[in-house]
Parts: C-alpha cells; sequence; structure tokens
C-alpha cells in the first residue's frame, strides 16, 4: 500500500544490453529518499513510496553510478538505468 500522495517507479538496470542483477537502485534526494531496491536477475526493480522531482542512483561493485533526477507524478514512471 502507498502512502497518500506517493507513487512507484520501476524499471531495468542494465550494463549494455545485459541485465545488472545484483544492483541496488536508492531514491538518494526527494520524497521517498532512502528507499532501496534490489534489482532481480531480470535486472528489473520497482520502488514504492516516491512523489516529485527525485534523484534515484543504480550502483554496482565494479562499475560506475549511474544517478538520474525525474518527476513522479502518476504510477506510470518508467526509468531505465545503465
Amino acid at each position: 500500500m502507498l502512502n497518500a500522495g506517493t507513487h512507484a517507479v520501476h524499471g531495468t538496470v542494465r550494463d549494455e544490453q545485459v541485465p545488472a542483477p545484483g544492483a541496488k537502485v536508492t531514491v538518494t534526494s526527494g520524497t521517498g529518499r532512502g528507499l532501496t531496491a534490489s534489482v532481480g536477475s531480470d535486472g528489473r526493480y520497482a520502488l514504492y513510496g516516491v512523489d516529485g522531482e527525485v534523484t534515484i542512483a543504480a550502483t554496482l561493485d565494479g562499475f560506475d553510478p549511474d544517478a538520474r533526477t525525474v518527476d513522479i507524478e502518476n504510477n506510470n514512471t518508467t526509468l531505465d538505468l545503465t
């Protein structure tokens, strides 16, 4: 169950075209700061409880982090990271 006024964001984390299982996706600023999801074997993740302008970062040992700032306004937001 989402808190009132918050939404979900989902997407994939890939290295080139290959899924990056084991990566961590974290909300580093905005509503939902501190929320973290683990990336599954298919490269997919989902975060629940975000809203407005947020920065989301993907990290995996041995790889450069990828961070993006997006505006979350509904539950249909997709953010793919590399």
